[in-house]
């Protein structure tokens, strides 16, 4: 199964993604806000999951942070925030080099799904 850091600033949405990939047999760590997130040492993790619209360095930010360290491996990008000013987060974080993008809410299977098209990518 996948090592997993899970990025999120909603204590109740870090909580309940972490539950559920725990339950799937995958081993998850977490972080409250990217700014912790970047701090962390990523060469263990085979996927991030990330919010976009977070307090402090947003998602967007974050991923460019950890693609320009070198971080290889999938991460997926996650926003209930729609267009904001014209411009969809989740496009933004795909530019910035994420993998998938998926628009909360999102089920189980979905998240799951995501997962495994990133493993399989990288």
């Amino acid at each position: 199964m996948a090592s997993i850091l899970i990025v999120e600033d909603d204590p109740l949405v870090r909580s309940s993604l972490r539950i559920i990939l725990e339950s799937f047999g995958h081993a998850v760590e977490d972080a409250e806000d990217g700014t912790v997130a970047l701090t962390m040492d990523h060469s263990s993790f085979d996927v991030v999951i990330t919010d976009i619209l977070m307090p402090g360095i947003s998602g967007v930010e974050f991923i460019g942070a950890l693609r320009a360290k070198g971080f290889d491996a999938g991460i997926v990008a996650m926003s209930g925030g729609n267009r904001l000013g014209g411009v969809d987060p989740l496009e933004q974080a795909l530019a910035a080099g994420a993998d998938m993008a998926m628009r909360k809410p999102f089920s189980a299977r979905e998240l799951l799904a995501a997962l495994e098209k990133c493993t399989a990518r990288h």
